[in-house]
């Protein structure tokens, strides 16, 4: 110890109920042995130095305890040694709190590079480098801040879960934040062992500039959702998600108290988001943007924002993922019968997507009136839709307006109309049992508000006349039930045969009898 910093060689072995290491100086804390505590392990460190874990030789789980592990460090960084290594082993809680540093270091696909994106393509083209990230093997919940006063920004937290869930309490970075659950460090990708990323706190459980997360199971689950805030998207930092199960994240910064009703994210930003053989349940909170999201079974994306544009739902065209993602090729698509198209049949594509732009977000459109016994006016969302391939599904799009499949549906202050607009193409593979192969819009309604949670009067609502049904290969549109309410209008515009009316034929005059 001193100056020098403190060093427990790969040959040193230290065990205990509770171990606690200080360092005040510039050379750190290096911990290239084994700490074994039966209770807890604390690690403090200050004076300009970092806490480097790993060596070169046989040694795993370096800093093991059979409860917590805890781990501060001012003015330094919790960094990899440089090895793909276990690093942290307990089997209660990890909490990591830094200032002016980082937890791992960055990585950057380079396919992904200007794009905002960590990238969640394959290992070796540099989305994952498992001697950067700090490597844990943590049974109970981890809690990990990254926290900026003089340094500069991105303080990343590069934190990977290997063989066990990643229970996130709460994972908050002055910069990116990259996650990784996976059992193998990503050599083989066959999934031996499935493990999830878990929400496991009360608040938000990550926060970043940007967010980049992969995992060999599932993020988040239907009833608990992982809940993110995403920093960064107006400083041009992004998302990608990758799970090979199913994916189920929900924006908080509403819920947030450093945030709430008037401070709620008003721009997000993704690039890539697939769930490779499950469902998918994303929500926002600002206009949001979308380059490429796909899942194999159903996807609903929602924004609370006013605006939603997808560039491509369903067929991803994302370089860095193509032929093969993180987690491996995505040609298993014909398996379940759905698209049989040749150009598309073996991707992961959409059985069913529902999309919202619900507009109830107040730093995006605050409150100048109240209409209709209440309710906050004048809403007035948008969703855009470039290009979608379902396979063999539906496509439903809930906004004031609805621009896709070659269609501009309006449903907002100034009634309906239903026109013609190439800004978007034609949506394949959709299919509706017993009605016209076609994607539908809705207004919005109560429910929809409801449904995220939020009050119903936080928007006003339009319910004009005339619902756009029309005739499609000839016979009468039976989607919507002529009710007065726009609820469920094909996005297509069919006009009805034109030939002329068959004639009866004309009988020639009858001439009276003669006598």
């Amino acid at each position: 110890t001193g100056a020098k910093g403190t060093y427990v060689a790969s040959t040193g072995r230290v065990s205990g109920d509770f171990i606690n290491i200080k360092d005040d100086s510039t050379g750190g804390t290096r911990i290239q042995g084994l700490t074994n505590s039966t209770v807890d392990t604390n690690i403090t460190q200050k004076g300009g130095g970092n806490v480097v874990i790993g060596d070169k030789t046989s040694n795993n789980n370096y800093v093991k305890a059979g409860n917590d592990i805890a781990i501060t460090v001012t003015d330094g960084s919790i960094l990899n040694y440089g090895v793909e290594k276990v690093l942290l082993n307990a089997g209660g809680n990890l909490t990591m709190d830094v200032t002016d540093g980082t937890i791992g270091l960055p990585v950057q696909q380079a396919a992904c590079s200007g794009s905002g994106c960590t990238g969640i393509g394959p290992k070796n083209e540099g989305s994952r480098d498992f001697t950067k990230s700090v490597n844990a093997n943590i049974k109970g919940k981890v809690k990990a801040e990254t926290n900026k006063v003089t340094k500069p920004d991105d303080l990343v937290i590069n934190y990977a879960a290997i063989d066990s869930d990643m229970n996130i309490d709460s994972i908050k970075a002055d910069g990116r934040v990259i996650l990784t659950v996976d059992d193998d460090y990503g050599y083989n990708n066959k999934g031996t062992h499935r493990y999830n990323m878990v929400n496991a706190g009360s608040g938000t459980n990550i926060e970043g500039t940007g967010i980049s997360l992969i995992s060999n199971g599932s993020i988040g689950t239907p009833d608990n959702a992982v809940k993110f805030i995403q920093t960064g998207a107006e400083q041009g930092y992004s998302m990608d998600v990758l799970a090979e199960n199913n994916i189920n994240l929900k924006e908080n910064s509403f819920n947030d108290p450093n945030y709430g009703r008037n401070k709620e994210i008003a721009t997000n930003k993704a690039c890539t988001i697939i769930a490779r053989k499950g469902d998918a349940y994303v929500e926002f909170a600002g206009n949001t943007t979308i380059d490429n999201i796909t899942a194999e079974g159903d996807l609903t994306v929602i924004t609370r924002g006013k605006n939603l544009e997808i560039k491509n739902l369903g067929h991803i065209t994302d370089k860095s993922v193509i032929p093969n993602d993180y987690l491996g090729p995505r040609d298993y698509g014909q398996q379940d019968g759905g698209y049989t198209g040749a150009d598309f049949r073996d991707e992961a594509l959409p059985n069913n997507a529902t999309v919202k732009a619900l507009d109830i977000n107040h730093n995006i459109r605050p409150t100048e009136a109240l209409v209709d016994n209440g309710h906050e006016a004048w809403a007035g969302s948008s969703v855009k839709i470039d290009n979608a391939v379902l396979d063999k599904g539906t496509l439903d799009i809930t906004a004031d307006n609805v621009y896709a499949n070659g269609i501009a549906a309006h449903f907002n202050r100034d009634g309906f109309s239903k026109t013609v607009d190439p800004s978007t193409n034609k949506v394949k593979g959709v299919y509706v049992e017993n009605g016209p192969d076609i994607p539908t819009g809705h207004a919005v309604r109560p429910d929809d508000v409801e449904g995220v949670g939020r009050n119903e009067k936080e928007r006003n609502y339009y319910y004009p006349a005339g619902d756009g049904d029309g005739i499609f290969s000839g016979e009468p549109s039976n989607v919507d039930d002529d009710d007065n309410k726009v609820d469920a209008t094909p996005l297509e515009i069919t006009d009805a045969p034109t030939e002329p009316p068959t004639e009866p034929p004309t009988e020639p005059p009858t001439e009276p009898p003669t006598e």
